[in-house]
């Protein structure tokens, strides 16, 4: 049987006091009586002074009780204040937090509900007190959430904590983590399940971007043995070719040139990757792509690069136009320009048609200069546009995707940022696409 309880509690240091009071109080009425019977022999003034002693100890005992029920009162105003500043702190913490912060009994059901979480829920706290918890939880995650609920009723777990998704009434579902605390009594009953839920929307779209990333890297690596191999394969193979005496006796000079050119060809191929791994490194360790600025003939730079890819490509239709008001000098890093420039024609080309017209040239204007290169090709959809600069992004990862790191247009837009300027893209499926690097007109130290 459990002890019966008081409506009071014991206090040892007011049962102290009130001891040494009683204490003191019978010793003064003992020896003041008997002072007075020795010093006052006359009744009529002993009755007296007996009258003035009693309401001199009236006048103490009331003085003593009032200070002390003053220091007392005073101690419970002080505690209440305490307590309500402690309670107001605690109510700004629990309100004005972003966390979403609950209450459930052993059914699931709301019992408090914080300021956040009814804003997310939208429902007031009326509305919310009694409801199930597990009404807002995402139909695909519900039954999970239910069944980790009992097992941490069924173990008497004291804390845990789970992911799911959180329905509100607009219809909006967020990812959340829930931290659970479950208070039990003394005698082991279930008092209440306390819950924090944070939401994990940005961690969930990092983790997302992140295993992009990863995935996408990944192909690159796949990519780029690919990409090594296949100008590596066309080297040895007329290497071999050559330092084959008895063979190469049945080919004329002009084929044995042909195949000289090829192995130079796919060995610019070879150090063109090469280059772009080394840049990738460069990026990826936090550095800038070098630049060597300094005055040049943009004309004269994207004429070189039309006149390689016209050489390498003789069957596509490649035009330059250069207006006059382009024929002077600026400021640029010229070997750099190339690649960037030559990125946008190695593009034009993989997604153009052999009948389709690809041109190269630039326009200036007052403050900048702009350098385009367009074609008839397939052109891209605005989401394929949206990642075209992103490392390792390649449109189409299929067998039959055209060959490539995806790296060139994320190099290309780091060398014309390094440059101060930025590239445009206007695209449309099925009409083809025109890459436009725009540079400051500067003096060269200027930037």
């Amino acid at each position: 049987m459990a002890p019966p309880r008081f409506p009071f509690q014991f206090n040892s240091q007011a049962a102290n006091t009130a001891g040494i009071y009683a204490l003191v109080a019978s010793l003064w009425i003992f020896f003041s009586d008997r002072v007075l019977a020795l010093f006052v022999t006359d009744l009529d003034k002993l009755v007296v002074m007996q009258t003035v002693k009693g309401w001199f100890f009236v006048a103490v005992t009331t003085a003593l009780v009032y200070g002390l029920v003053h220091r007392h009162i005073t101690r419970l105003l002080q505690t209440e204040a305490s307590l309500q500043a402690s309670e107001e702190r605690y109510r700004e913490v629990v309100e004005g937090t972003d966390d979403l912060i609950t209450q459930v009994d052993a059914n699931g059901c709301f019992t408090f509900v914080n300021r956040r979480a009814i804003n997310y829920f939208g429902l007031s706290t009326d509305d919310c007190i009694g409801l199930s918890a597990f009404s807002f939880v995402h139909p695909e995650d519900r039954e999970r959430t239910n069944a980790w609920f009992a097992r941490c009723l069924t173990a008497r777990t004291d804390s845990d904590s789970i992911e799911n998704r959180q329905v509100a009434r607009s219809g909006e579902s967020r990812p959340m983590l829930w931290t659970v605390n479950f208070s039990y009594s003394p005698d082991g009953h279930l008092q209440a399940i306390r819950s924090i839920g944070r939401d994990i929307s940005e961690r969930k779209l990092a983790e997302q971007a992140l295993h992009e990333h990863l995935r996408m890297k990944s192909e690159f690596i796949s990519t780029a043995a690919h990409e090594l191999r296949t100008p590596l394969a066309a080297i040895m193979g007329y290497t071999e070719l050559l330092l084959d005496q008895g063979v190469m006796d049945g080919f004329d000079p002009r084929q044995k040139r042909e195949f000289l050119v090829t192995i130079e060809e796919r060995a610019e191929d070879l150090n063109r990757i090469v280059d772009e791994l080394l840049d990738l490194s460069r990026i990826e360790a936090g550095q800038k792509i070098a630049l060597d600025i300094r005055p040049c003939n943009l004309s004269d730079v994207i004429g070189g690069v039309v006149d390689d890819f016209r050489t390498r490509f003789p069957a596509r239709t490649i035009l330059l136009r250069i207006p006059p008001q382009c024929r002077h000098n600026c400021c640029a890093d010229p070997v750099r320009m190339r690649q960037v420039i030559a990125n946008f024609l190695d593009n034009a080309v993989k997604y153009s048609s052999l009948t389709g017209e690809i041109v190269a040239g630039c326009a200036a204007q007052s403050d900048v200069c702009r350098i385009y290169v367009s074609d008839q090709g397939i052109g891209m959809s605005p989401e394929q546009k949206s990642r075209i600069f992103d490392q390792f992004y390649r449109a189409d990862t299929s067998d039959t995707a055209i060959g490539g790191l995806g790296l060139g247009l994320s190099l290309a837009r780091q060398i014309i940022e390094g440059h101060g300027g930025w590239i445009e893209v206007e695209s449309e499926v099925g009409r083809g696409s025109t890459l436009t690097a725009v540079l400051p007109q500067l003096q060269c130290g200027e930037g």
